[in-house]
């Protein structure tokens, strides 16, 4: 499955820190709560299932980079072409130059604000599967261990 590598990355993570937890709460007497906490962000970073979904959203972004700098270009153009001639034009022509760059500009910008927010809809649909697992093994990691997961914080882990 892809998610092997994540798992046996997380898996040795707890288990290292189960250990560590383990022997704080034998060496402790009193009703402290010992807390593992899994850095999920590098356990996916570090995974082949999370490598997979950095490679989707790389190309995505090249992807939305190649057409906003194509219209930036064109934007650059006709602002270039303003300064220059702006001077030999009529008011009403240099108004309307001036406009179209406006517009161009607003385009401009809401075609960025498209992107990110595509961007962030990519990104979620893409981690939600392989955070639902990680949860899922965290889960069970945390039970064959006798540890309860804190479900305020994701990746947190601490002895019931």
């Amino acid at each position: 499955m892809k998610l092997k590598s994540l798992l046996v990355i997380l898996a040795a993570l707890l288990l290292v820190g189960v250990n560590g937890v383990s022997q704080k709460a034998a060496a402790e007497t009193n009703d402290k709560m010992q807390i593992v906490t899994v850095n999920i962000q590098d356990v996916l970073l570090s995974s082949d299932a999370g490598q997979e979904v950095r490679k989707v959203l790389e190309s995505k972004v090249l992807e939305f980079q190649e057409k906003l700098q194509k219209d930036q270009e064109e934007i650059q153009t006709l602002q270039a072409e303003i300064e220059k001639k702006s001077s030999v034009w009529s008011q009403q022509v240099r108004e309307e130059k001036e406009r179209d760059y406006q517009k161009k500009v607003r385009e401009m910008q809401l075609q960025q604000e498209d992107a990110q927010f595509e961007m962030q809809q990519v990104e979620k649909q893409e981690m939600e599967p392989i955070l639902k697992e990680l949860q899922q093994v965290i889960a069970d990691l945390g039970k064959k261990n006798e540890l309860c997961l804190d479900h305020g914080f994701a990746g947190r882990i601490a002895l019931c």
